[in-house]
């Protein structure tokens, strides 16, 4: 493991995951490593303009953690700190040390790809739970990293309370802490985890087969799930990049990871669509309504404009009516002496 520490900021806990990450919150500063690392803080209400934080927090033996500037995000434990990843902010707070584990499992399980697993000199991968998560996070005080295999609720509980305003680092590791070298990696990966033939120079999923893996996902979850194609093509290439080809049928039955279950939605049952298009069909009704209206205004308007001006001729027409009948008759029968004149 990598002893290297960057200088923090006083009140400061910073965590890592299998990729190395760093992240800064306030005055607190946060890492992570692929050995997944995340940094986490431990804060009083003093050491941060935050409201989130309450005074009686260390009083009960609790803490509230924040989660904040990402860590980096390396392969194997051995890699330094800082070649990590960024997260996202995040605070956690609970009144055990149980609490806060639970709070960062929720949060960050899903950075764990698989937990590794050597017997008789053959890897294994398995799904990581909760109550083995010191088999995949790890806590580091200054440069040490924290031996809490043999501690109780009760140690876990006094230990948080006794590092406040010390600079914790939680290590996540991707893989689990087995993984501790690049050649430990690289046959745990051989063996179980990457299909290479499936996979670019890049690491990046091949095109063909993500698209047959899209396809398979589509076929398994359409009907539980909608998205847009971009997303399946990251679901499908998560796969790709986590599972070995014994492994890839059951990671496409399996439900979506937490960082695609965000970007799902619920499909529409018939009726929905059935109500959908009427109400579709009801604006499209009513919008013609609308135009109805305005176009019979306009008629209206014009309308009057005509009235108007016909009133406006007859007005003209008694005028010159008028004019002419104030004009002298001419006669047709003159007598010879008004001839003469």
């Amino acid at each position: 493991m990598d002893q290297e520490q960057e200088e923090a900021a006083p009140t400061e806990i910073t965590s890592a995951s299998s990729s190395s990450v760093e992240r800064q919150v306030a005055s607190c500063s946060v890492k992570r490593i692929t050995c997944s690392s995340i940094s986490i803080s431990t804060c009083s209400a003093s050491s941060t303009s935050s409201t989130i934080f309450d005074c009686r927090v260390f009083t009960r033996a609790c803490a509230t953690i924040p989660v904040g500037r990402p860590a980096n995000r390396k392969s194997t434990v051995a890699q330094r700190d800082s070649s990590g990843e960024t997260l996202d902010n995040f605070v956690a707070n609970g009144s055990t040390f149980q609490d806060i584990i639970s709070k960062l499992w929720e949060k960050f399980n899903g950075w764990i790809k698989a937990q590794a697993v050597k017997r008789n000199g053959e890897w294994t991968a398995v799904t990581p739970s909760m109550a083995e998560w010191r088999k995949v996070m790890k806590f580091k005080r200054k440069r040490h990293i924290v031996d809490d295999t043999q501690q109780s609720e009760k140690s876990s509980n006094s230990w948080l309370a006794s590092v406040h305003g010390e600079p914790i680092t939680l290590l996540i590791y991707e893989y689990s802490v087995s993984i501790i070298r690049d050649q430990d990696l690289s046959s745990f990966k051989e063996a179980c985890v990457i299909r290479p033939e499936l996979t670019d120079r890049a690491d990046a999923a091949a095109e063909d087969s993500l698209l047959e893996v899209v396809a398979k996902l589509q076929k398994q979850w359409e009907s539980s799930f909608k998205a847009e194609a971009v997303v399946w093509r990251m679901w499908a290439n998560h796969i790709l990049r986590n599972h070995s080809q014994s492994t890839l049928g059951q990671a496409i039955s399996d439900p979506p990871p937490d960082h695609i279950t965000r970007l799902l939605r619920a499909p529409e049952s018939p009726l929905s669509m059935l109500s959908r298009s009427a109400h579709l069909a009801l604006d499209c009704v009513d919008s013609s309504m609308e135009d109805y209206r305005k176009l019979r205004q306009h008629y209206d308007a014009f309308g009057r404009l005509l009235d108007d001006h016909m009133r406006s001729l007859l007005s003209r027409k008694r005028t010159i009516d008028a004019f002419i009948q104030d004009l002298p008759q001419l006669r047709d029968n003159l007598d010879d002496f008004e001839r003469g004149l």
